[in-house]
């Protein structure tokens, strides 16, 4: 139905009786010879009523849709705005969790407690590093050796020096170059004094139990090194060198096998066969080494 353009109440009613309506009159008299001028007139006012009355009705219905479509334009525009206002807080409250997560935390402390008798020695920041990703580190930087030396860095080194790291291709990172760069003074743990080893093997072993590394892996590199220190080889001529060998060779490989996709081995079962093949090496490069110092030294045959 075509849209009404106005209020049909609000529309004057025509003069029937006026000369404009006297052919229209002439026709109602002129089909039904009972009307006059009079009652003809009366007659067009009564059609005009029922024809206003009829537009009254659609104008009515036409004011309700109208209502009712603003109404629904209403509720949707405020949805859509419920819904922006909603997207726009879940927006910042990521933002805000991305923000806290990143935040450094400070753990509670114990007001009853009292600082301990003993302080754990600290290694570098590098090595602290690879512990948290359960990654292989020297027992170097656990020693006394080790840590005076991450001290004595700390003293001359700027805290705030930073270095790029790869990302993925084509992408650098900035990063502290604390936690990448090994120390230039580090030693193999087959380099290591016996004393350098059992100092820095118990100093290992503390720092990864505050690190919360697995219970089984904690339990096992223990008696690994328990293994190490009391085998009878030790009291064999260079018996501390060949273990020294064999922990750093086996801590080294049990490592590399945890992030391989071969399965791991347990490294507290001490294998005796590998001591034997290490002292057979041993002694082949020193008698090596002998006949080229003999070599050396010998003068030439006349």
């Amino acid at each position: 139905m075509p849209r009404i353009a106005h209020d049909p109440s609000l529309e004057a009613e025509p003069d029937f009786g006026s000369e404009a309506f006297c052919i229209l009159r002439d026709i109602i008299i002129l089909n039904d010879p009972t009307f006059n001028q009079q009652s003809a007139a009366e007659h067009l006012a009564d059609i005009h009523r029922l024809d206003c009355a009829c537009h009254l009705a659609d104008w009515q219905a036409q004011m309700e849709e109208d209502e009712q479509a603003a109404v629904a334009a209403q509720v949707a525009l405020q949805q859509q705005e419920d819904q922006e206002k909603a997207e726009q807080q879940a927006a910042e409250d990521a933002e805000k969790w991305e923000r806290e997560k990143k935040k450094p935390k400070m753990k509670g402390f114990n007001a009853d407690s009292m600082v301990h008798e003993n302080i754990l020695p600290c290694p570098s920041q590098y090595a602290i590093h690879k512990l948290r990703a359960f990654k292989y580190v020297k027992l170097w930087y656990f020693t006394p050796e080790g840590c005076l030396s991450t001290l004595l860095k700390n003293k001359s080194t700027a805290n705030g020096s930073y270095t790029f790291t790869k990302d993925g291709p084509g992408f650098l990172l900035l990063k502290s170059t604390a936690l990448h760069r090994p120390s230039s003074k580090v030693l193999h743990d087959h380099d290591l004094s016996w004393r350098q080893f059992n100092i820095g093997k118990n100093n290992f072993l503390l720092h990864i139990a505050r690190m919360d590394w697995p219970a089984e892996h904690q339990a096992t590199l223990a008696m690994f090194f328990i293994a190490i220190t009391s085998h009878e080889i030790r009291t064999q001529p260079k018996g501390e060198q060949i273990l020294l060998q064999y922990a750093s060779q086996v801590h080294r490989e049990w490592h590399d096998s945890l992030i391989s996709d071969d399965e791991g081995f347990n490294i507290s079962t001490f294998n005796d066969a590998l001591p034997i093949k290490i002292l057979n090496t041993t002694w082949i490069n020193a008698q090596a080494e002998s006949l080229k110092q003999v070599s050396v030294f010998s003068p030439p045959c006349p």
